[in-house]
Order: C-alpha cells, then sequence, then structure tokens
C-alpha cells in the first residue's frame, strides 16, 4: 500500500478526505479567515490554493481500520502570534472507536516540543525549536510497541534533541488504529498543508516522505482518450469540466465499464533542485444508479498506467493514487517527463 493518504487541501470539501472533520467548533476551513478567532489567518497556503486552518478545538481525523503496526506522516504546520499548549499530531493506539490512548506531538508555550505518551511527556526538544509565523515540515514515524517501540520526529528535516525516543511507544495497543490533526489554541488558527501518509509496506513510500511540497495540477486541454459525457452545465470543452471539480454543476460520466478519459494536465513551476516523488491523482467521483467503478489513470509519453478499481458509492468521494515511477521508463520521475504527461480515469 505505501502511500496511503495525500492531501494538499485543494479539495475545498472536508468531508471527502477526512473521516470525521470538524469534531468540534466551526472554524474548520480551506484558504480563508474565520471572523470569530482572534488572530485571522494572513498567510497564503505553503503549496498550492488551499490550507487547513483549525483552532485546537478541533481535528481533521483518519481511521485506519487495517490497524497498522507502523506508519509515517509528514504535514506543514505553521502556527500565529500566540503560542500556546497544544496538539500538533496524534496517533490513536487503541481499539478501533476508542480514542483514549495516544502518542502525540504537542506544542508548548515557550515554542518547545513534547512527545507525548496518552498525558504523560516522555521527551522534550529545545525552547523555540518553533516559532510564530514559519512554515515548518514536520515527519513523525510511530512504532507502537510496550517495550522498544520508536516514536521518532523530524522539523525539517533534522531530528531535534531528544525527538527519538526508544520505550513504551502505546499505553494501548500495539498498532495504530487512526491518526488526527488539531490546532493548538482555541483563540488563534493553525496551518496544515502538504499531508501525506506512508506505511512500510511495498518498494516505494514507506519510509520517512522528506520535505514534500504537493503542487497541485489540474485538467488544461484534451488528452488521447476522450470517451466520456459532459454532464450538468456544460464548460465547453471536458477539461474545463473538471479544472473546478470541487464543484458539481459541471462533471463528466459514462455509463460504460472500461471507458478512458485524459488530459493533458497544467504544467508547475518546481522549485530549483526539486526532486519529483510522485505523480499523485484524486478523482472524485460517485454513482447515481446502479453500480460502477473508477479508476484514477496517467498515460506517460504513450503508455498508459490504470490503477486497481475501486466500486463507487452513491455519495462524493475521492480516489487517490500515487505513482512513485513512470510506467514509460520504469525509472524515476524527472520535469522533463510532465511533457509528455496526460492525467485522467477510468470506468
Amino acid at each position: 500500500m505505501t502511500r496511503r493518504f495525500f492531501t494538499g487541501a485543494e479539495e475545498a470539501d472536508l468531508t471527502l478526505v477526512w473521516d470525521s472533520p470538524v469534531t468540534l467548533g466551526g472554524s474548520n476551513q480551506v484558504g480563508s479567515p474565520n471572523f470569530g478567532i482572534t488572530d485571522l489567518v494572513t498567510w497564503q497556503p505553503r503549496t498550492g490554493r488551499g490550507m487547513f486552518c483549525i483552532s485546537s478545538t478541533e481535528r481533521l481525523r483518519n481511521k485506519l481500520l487495517d490497524n497498522p503496526n507502523e506508519l509515517y506522516v509528514g504535514l506543514a504546520f505553521r502556527t500565529p502570534s500566540a503560542l500556546a499548549q497544544g496538539f500538533v499530531l496524534l496517533f490513536w493506539t487503541n481499539v478501533q472507536e476508542d480514542y483514549s490512548q495516544y502518542m502525540g506531538l504537542q506544542l508548548q508555550a515557550d515554542g518547545s516540543l513534547t512527545l507525548n505518551r496518552s498525558g504523560t511527556g516522555i521527551a522534550t526538544c529545545p525552547a523555540a525549536t518553533m516559532v510564530v509565523n514559519t512554515w515548518y515540515y514536520v515527519e513523525a514515524w510511530l512504532k507502537p510497541r510496550n517495550t522498544s517501540g520508536r516514536f521518532v520526529v523530524k522539523i525539517d528535516g533534522v531530528i531535534p534533541t531528544n525527538f527519538d525516543f526508544t520505550g513504551d511507544t502505546t499505553n494501548g495497543q500495539e498498532y495504530i488504529n487512526a491518526y488526527e490533526f488539531r490546532g493548538v489554541a482555541t483563540t488563534t488558527l493553525a496551518s496544515f498543508d502538504d499531508i501525506v501518509v506512508n506505511d512500510t509496506s511495498g518498494s516505494y513510500n514507506n519510509s520517512w516522505p522528506g520535505m514534500v511540497r504537493l503542487l497541485p495540477i489540474r485538467p488544461a486541454s484534451a488528452g488521447n482518450y476522450a470517451t466520456w459525457n459532459r454532464g450538468g452545465v456544460d464548460m465547453g470543452d471536458a477539461a474545463a469540466q473538471l479544472r473546478n471539480g470541487t464543484f458539481d454543476f459541471s462533471t463528466l460520466d459514462t455509463p460504460s465499464s472500461d471507458n478512458k478519459h485524459t488530459f493533458v494536465p497544467e504544467k508547475p513551476d518546481l522549485p530549483a533542485n526539486a526532486a519529483i516523488q510522485n505523480i499523485l491523482l484524486n478523482s472524485k467521483a460517485r454513482i447515481t444508479s446502479g453500480s460502477g467503478f473508477i479508476a484514477p489513470m496517467i498515460r506517460a509519453n504513450g503508455t498508459d498506467d490504470i490503477a486497481t478499481k475501486s466500486a463507487l458509492l452513491s455519495s462524493w468521494k475521492f480516489y487517490q493514487k500515487a505513482w512513485p515511477i513512470n510506467p514509460n521508463t520504469s525509472g524515476s520521475w524527472v520535469e522533463a517527463d510532465i511533457a509528455n504527461l496526460e492525467i485522467g480515469i477510468s470506468s
């Protein structure tokens, strides 16, 4: 499975990517300030057009029904003027639906961070490790064990002092039943962006994610396949139907199986010396009657690669796929590959 989850907050619909968004309060949003909060969000997302902005009374949670016994998580994090004590990341180590035991990364008022096991601090790094109004990329690795477990955190690629803990890292089960992100104060909104989750299976995306930047690319023009129909408001061409795909008024649909539709995407402006680790695809889809399937796909320099089909639901949902290797060259992606890339869907 390797890359389990990714989001750059571009979806503009929390319910499509999170199992439990906004469990308390109402200031959970994507890329806009909340006027009930003391300090408004005045900064831009780290990448793309969206970010998650939440207070400490809210959380974004995903359940893990297969109970993995090891996970790596990466996230961009920023907090405003007043640092206050609160959790940035929690791993729940209970049976399903029991959220009493956890391993957490907790921000303190002096800018230090604490590794916390169900209310007990087990390691603390120096003050001012995090300062206000600064984007940090945080990576965490949890191996929950009653003895000889590991809980390690990196800040901008470096493990701070004391942040490689070995010992009891569960206070519960030796697996993870959910992960969760929270804001760190009740009167200010912390921001999250560029979130990825890896497990340890497979040959790729099975360890530390690195300093991830999720650069969004949308359909720009017609690709090699054009077999789906324009539905809802007709925007004039198929790429336009999906370019603003966070809304439901313009869609593509097909009544048949194994129909493909691909697009030439926008070209991302890559930072200098950036490496392309994955081509990631989100497909938002549903079934209106009967049964059907969806599979994200790419076409790399004429070579098709189609993900495993997923059964559609009657409600909208995102279906994700990561491609760490170019299927045309069987090698790592390079920037020149983007010139011959198409992204799309198969029914």
